[in-house]
């Protein structure tokens, strides 16, 4: 063959061109028994966490189980982290059920349109990547996102505390919602009020004394049998139901050409908050452990694992931070933690589907508003009040929009936000301390020149190397 003509694609030079071929010809035997007890890990926060966010997503609780063992399998195969768990997250789930909603409100048309998008997601990302602009993630100012995330917690709360109340959260932003569930007072079921409160005071007590287990599968596993030897059903308490054997299977979403277009356009807000979640995760652990992660690979990677869960039937997924976390402490040091998580769920989702029939919705419910607490970070809010007010009025316009306008209108105040903030900083002379980052703030003495944001953790891209997304995202926990 002459040495200038291409060699054929094999499928040995196929699987050297992949990421995983760099990870797998440097795995060692002594990694496989920290690698399978994080899997063992990953499994128990996946289970239950899936299920709850398919619930969020609208989707049925089987698809999670579509979704879940592609992701983990698709981020080992194609990712350049070595601890980044993908899968359903809460922000993920609560951007596609605004994106769908918002195209139709048929619950039978939410599969396919939840499929649909996470194609899209995952074709806006590959394509981006390729593009070479991972950097653009690096406007969504921290302060913008600190708003919008605490605004999407507090909107996935009053939607999740409906099944612990035991009634309906009806339609509308944050303010309708919670005014509907005030109004149906009298219609509380009292006996799905202890179910639900019981199941969020045990998560919280065993996250602080026993934080090594895994909270949420315990509750769920108590919750089940507590539901079957009490038969809570039959006191009035709303159950999962019958959940189809889910053993993923590749199916082209069957939309019309029409959803196509509509879902393409909040598919860019989705898009840039899956990426941005993913690569801070990926980025807060490759600092950690001096490895490097790359945003415009990462973009692809995610892309990919979005590309490949819309064509089976799943949901648009994100990187994980309690999960990512809980593998790490767990011993995980590889992407073989993602393979061995893979088949557990596959497993279970073949096999033992039939076992959450009886699981309380008021437990899912328990569950998600537990995993998103993280989002509130109020603490951060009061940093701001006291040492950095403009920084305090972008979070709380954001903050304000998620909760008056919904999840996407939020998203786009939240990028006004950032560029505005940008501008600010850009426009600034450096004699003058707009944002400049007070002493107490930083255990830093600012210079004289008093440059904007110069000593903060979370300063503006490019003048520390560190974005304000990373710092914002990967601090909290879902």
């Amino acid at each position: 063959m002459p040495a200038d003509q291409p060699r054929p694609l094999t499928g040995r030079r196929l699987f050297a061109a992949l990421p995983v071929a760099e990870w797998a010809r440097g795995y060692r035997r002594r990694l496989l028994r920290g690698d399978v007890l994080a899997g063992l890990t990953v499994w128990a926060l996946i289970v239950p966490e899936s299920v709850a966010y398919a619930e969020i997503a609208g989707v049925p609780p089987q698809n999670a189980f579509y979704a879940a063992p592609i992701a983990l399998v698709g981020y080992a195969l194609l990712g350049g982290s070595r601890f980044l768990i993908v899968g359903a997250t809460s922000a993920a789930a609560v951007l596609s059920a605004s994106t769908v909603s918002g195209v139709s409100s048929d619950p039978g048309a939410a599969v396919g349109l939840s499929a649909a998008l996470a194609v899209i997601v995952g074709a806006v990302l590959v394509a981006a990547g390729a593009a070479r602009l991972g950097f653009l993630t690096n406007f969504l100012a921290e302060p913008a996102l600190v708003g919008f995330l605490f605004g999407m917690a507090l909107t996935i709360m009053v939607r999740q505390a409906a099944k612990i109340l035991g009634v309906s959260s009806g339609e509308g932003d944050f303010f309708q919602r919670l005014a509907k569930l005030l109004s149906q007072a009298g219609d509380w079921s009292w006996t799905t009020i202890t179910v639900g409160v019981t199941a969020v005071v045990s998560l919280l007590l065993l996250e602080r004394l026993l934080p090594r287990l895994p909270a949420s599968l315990i509750v769920l596993a108590a919750g089940l049998i507590l539901s079957q030897a009490l038969n809570l059903h039959a006191h009035g308490v709303e159950t999962v139901g019958r959940i189809p054997a889910a053993v993923p299977v590749p199916h082209l979403p069957d939309i019309a050409s029409a959803d196509w277009a509509e879902l393409a356009g909040g598919s860019l807000g989705v898009a840039l908050v899956v990426f941005a979640e993913s690569y801070s995760i990926a980025g807060r652990f490759a600092r950690l452990h001096g490895d490097e992660v790359k945003a415009d690979r990462e973009m692809v990677a995610v892309g990919a694992v979005n590309l490949a869960v819309g064509f089976f039937r799943g949901f648009v997924v994100s990187g994980s931070a309690s999960r990512s976390a809980a593998a790490e402490g767990a011993g995980g040091r590889s992407p073989m933690v993602s393979l061995v998580a893979a088949v557990l769920v596959l497993f279970t989702g073949a096999f033992l589907t039939s076992l959450f029939t009886p699981l309380p919705e008021a437990v899912l419910g328990a569950i998600v508003i537990v995993a998103v607490k993280g989002f509130l970070r109020v603490g951060e809010l009061r940093r701001y009040a006291t040492h950095d007010r403009p920084s305090l009025w972008i979070a709380l316009t954001a903050l304000v929009g998620v909760l008056a306008f919904d999840l996407l209108p939020g998203l786009v105040i939240a990028v006004l936000m950032s560029l505005l903030l940008f501008i600010a900083y850009s426009s600034t002379p450096r004699g003058r301390s707009w944002g400049c980052c007070p002493a107490p703030a930083c255990g830093a003495t600012c210079r004289s020149t008093h440059e904007p944001w110069r000593h903060r953790e979370s300063s503006w891209p490019g003048r520390t190397g560190r974005s304000s997304s990373a710092t914002s995202i990967a601090s909290a926990r879902p």
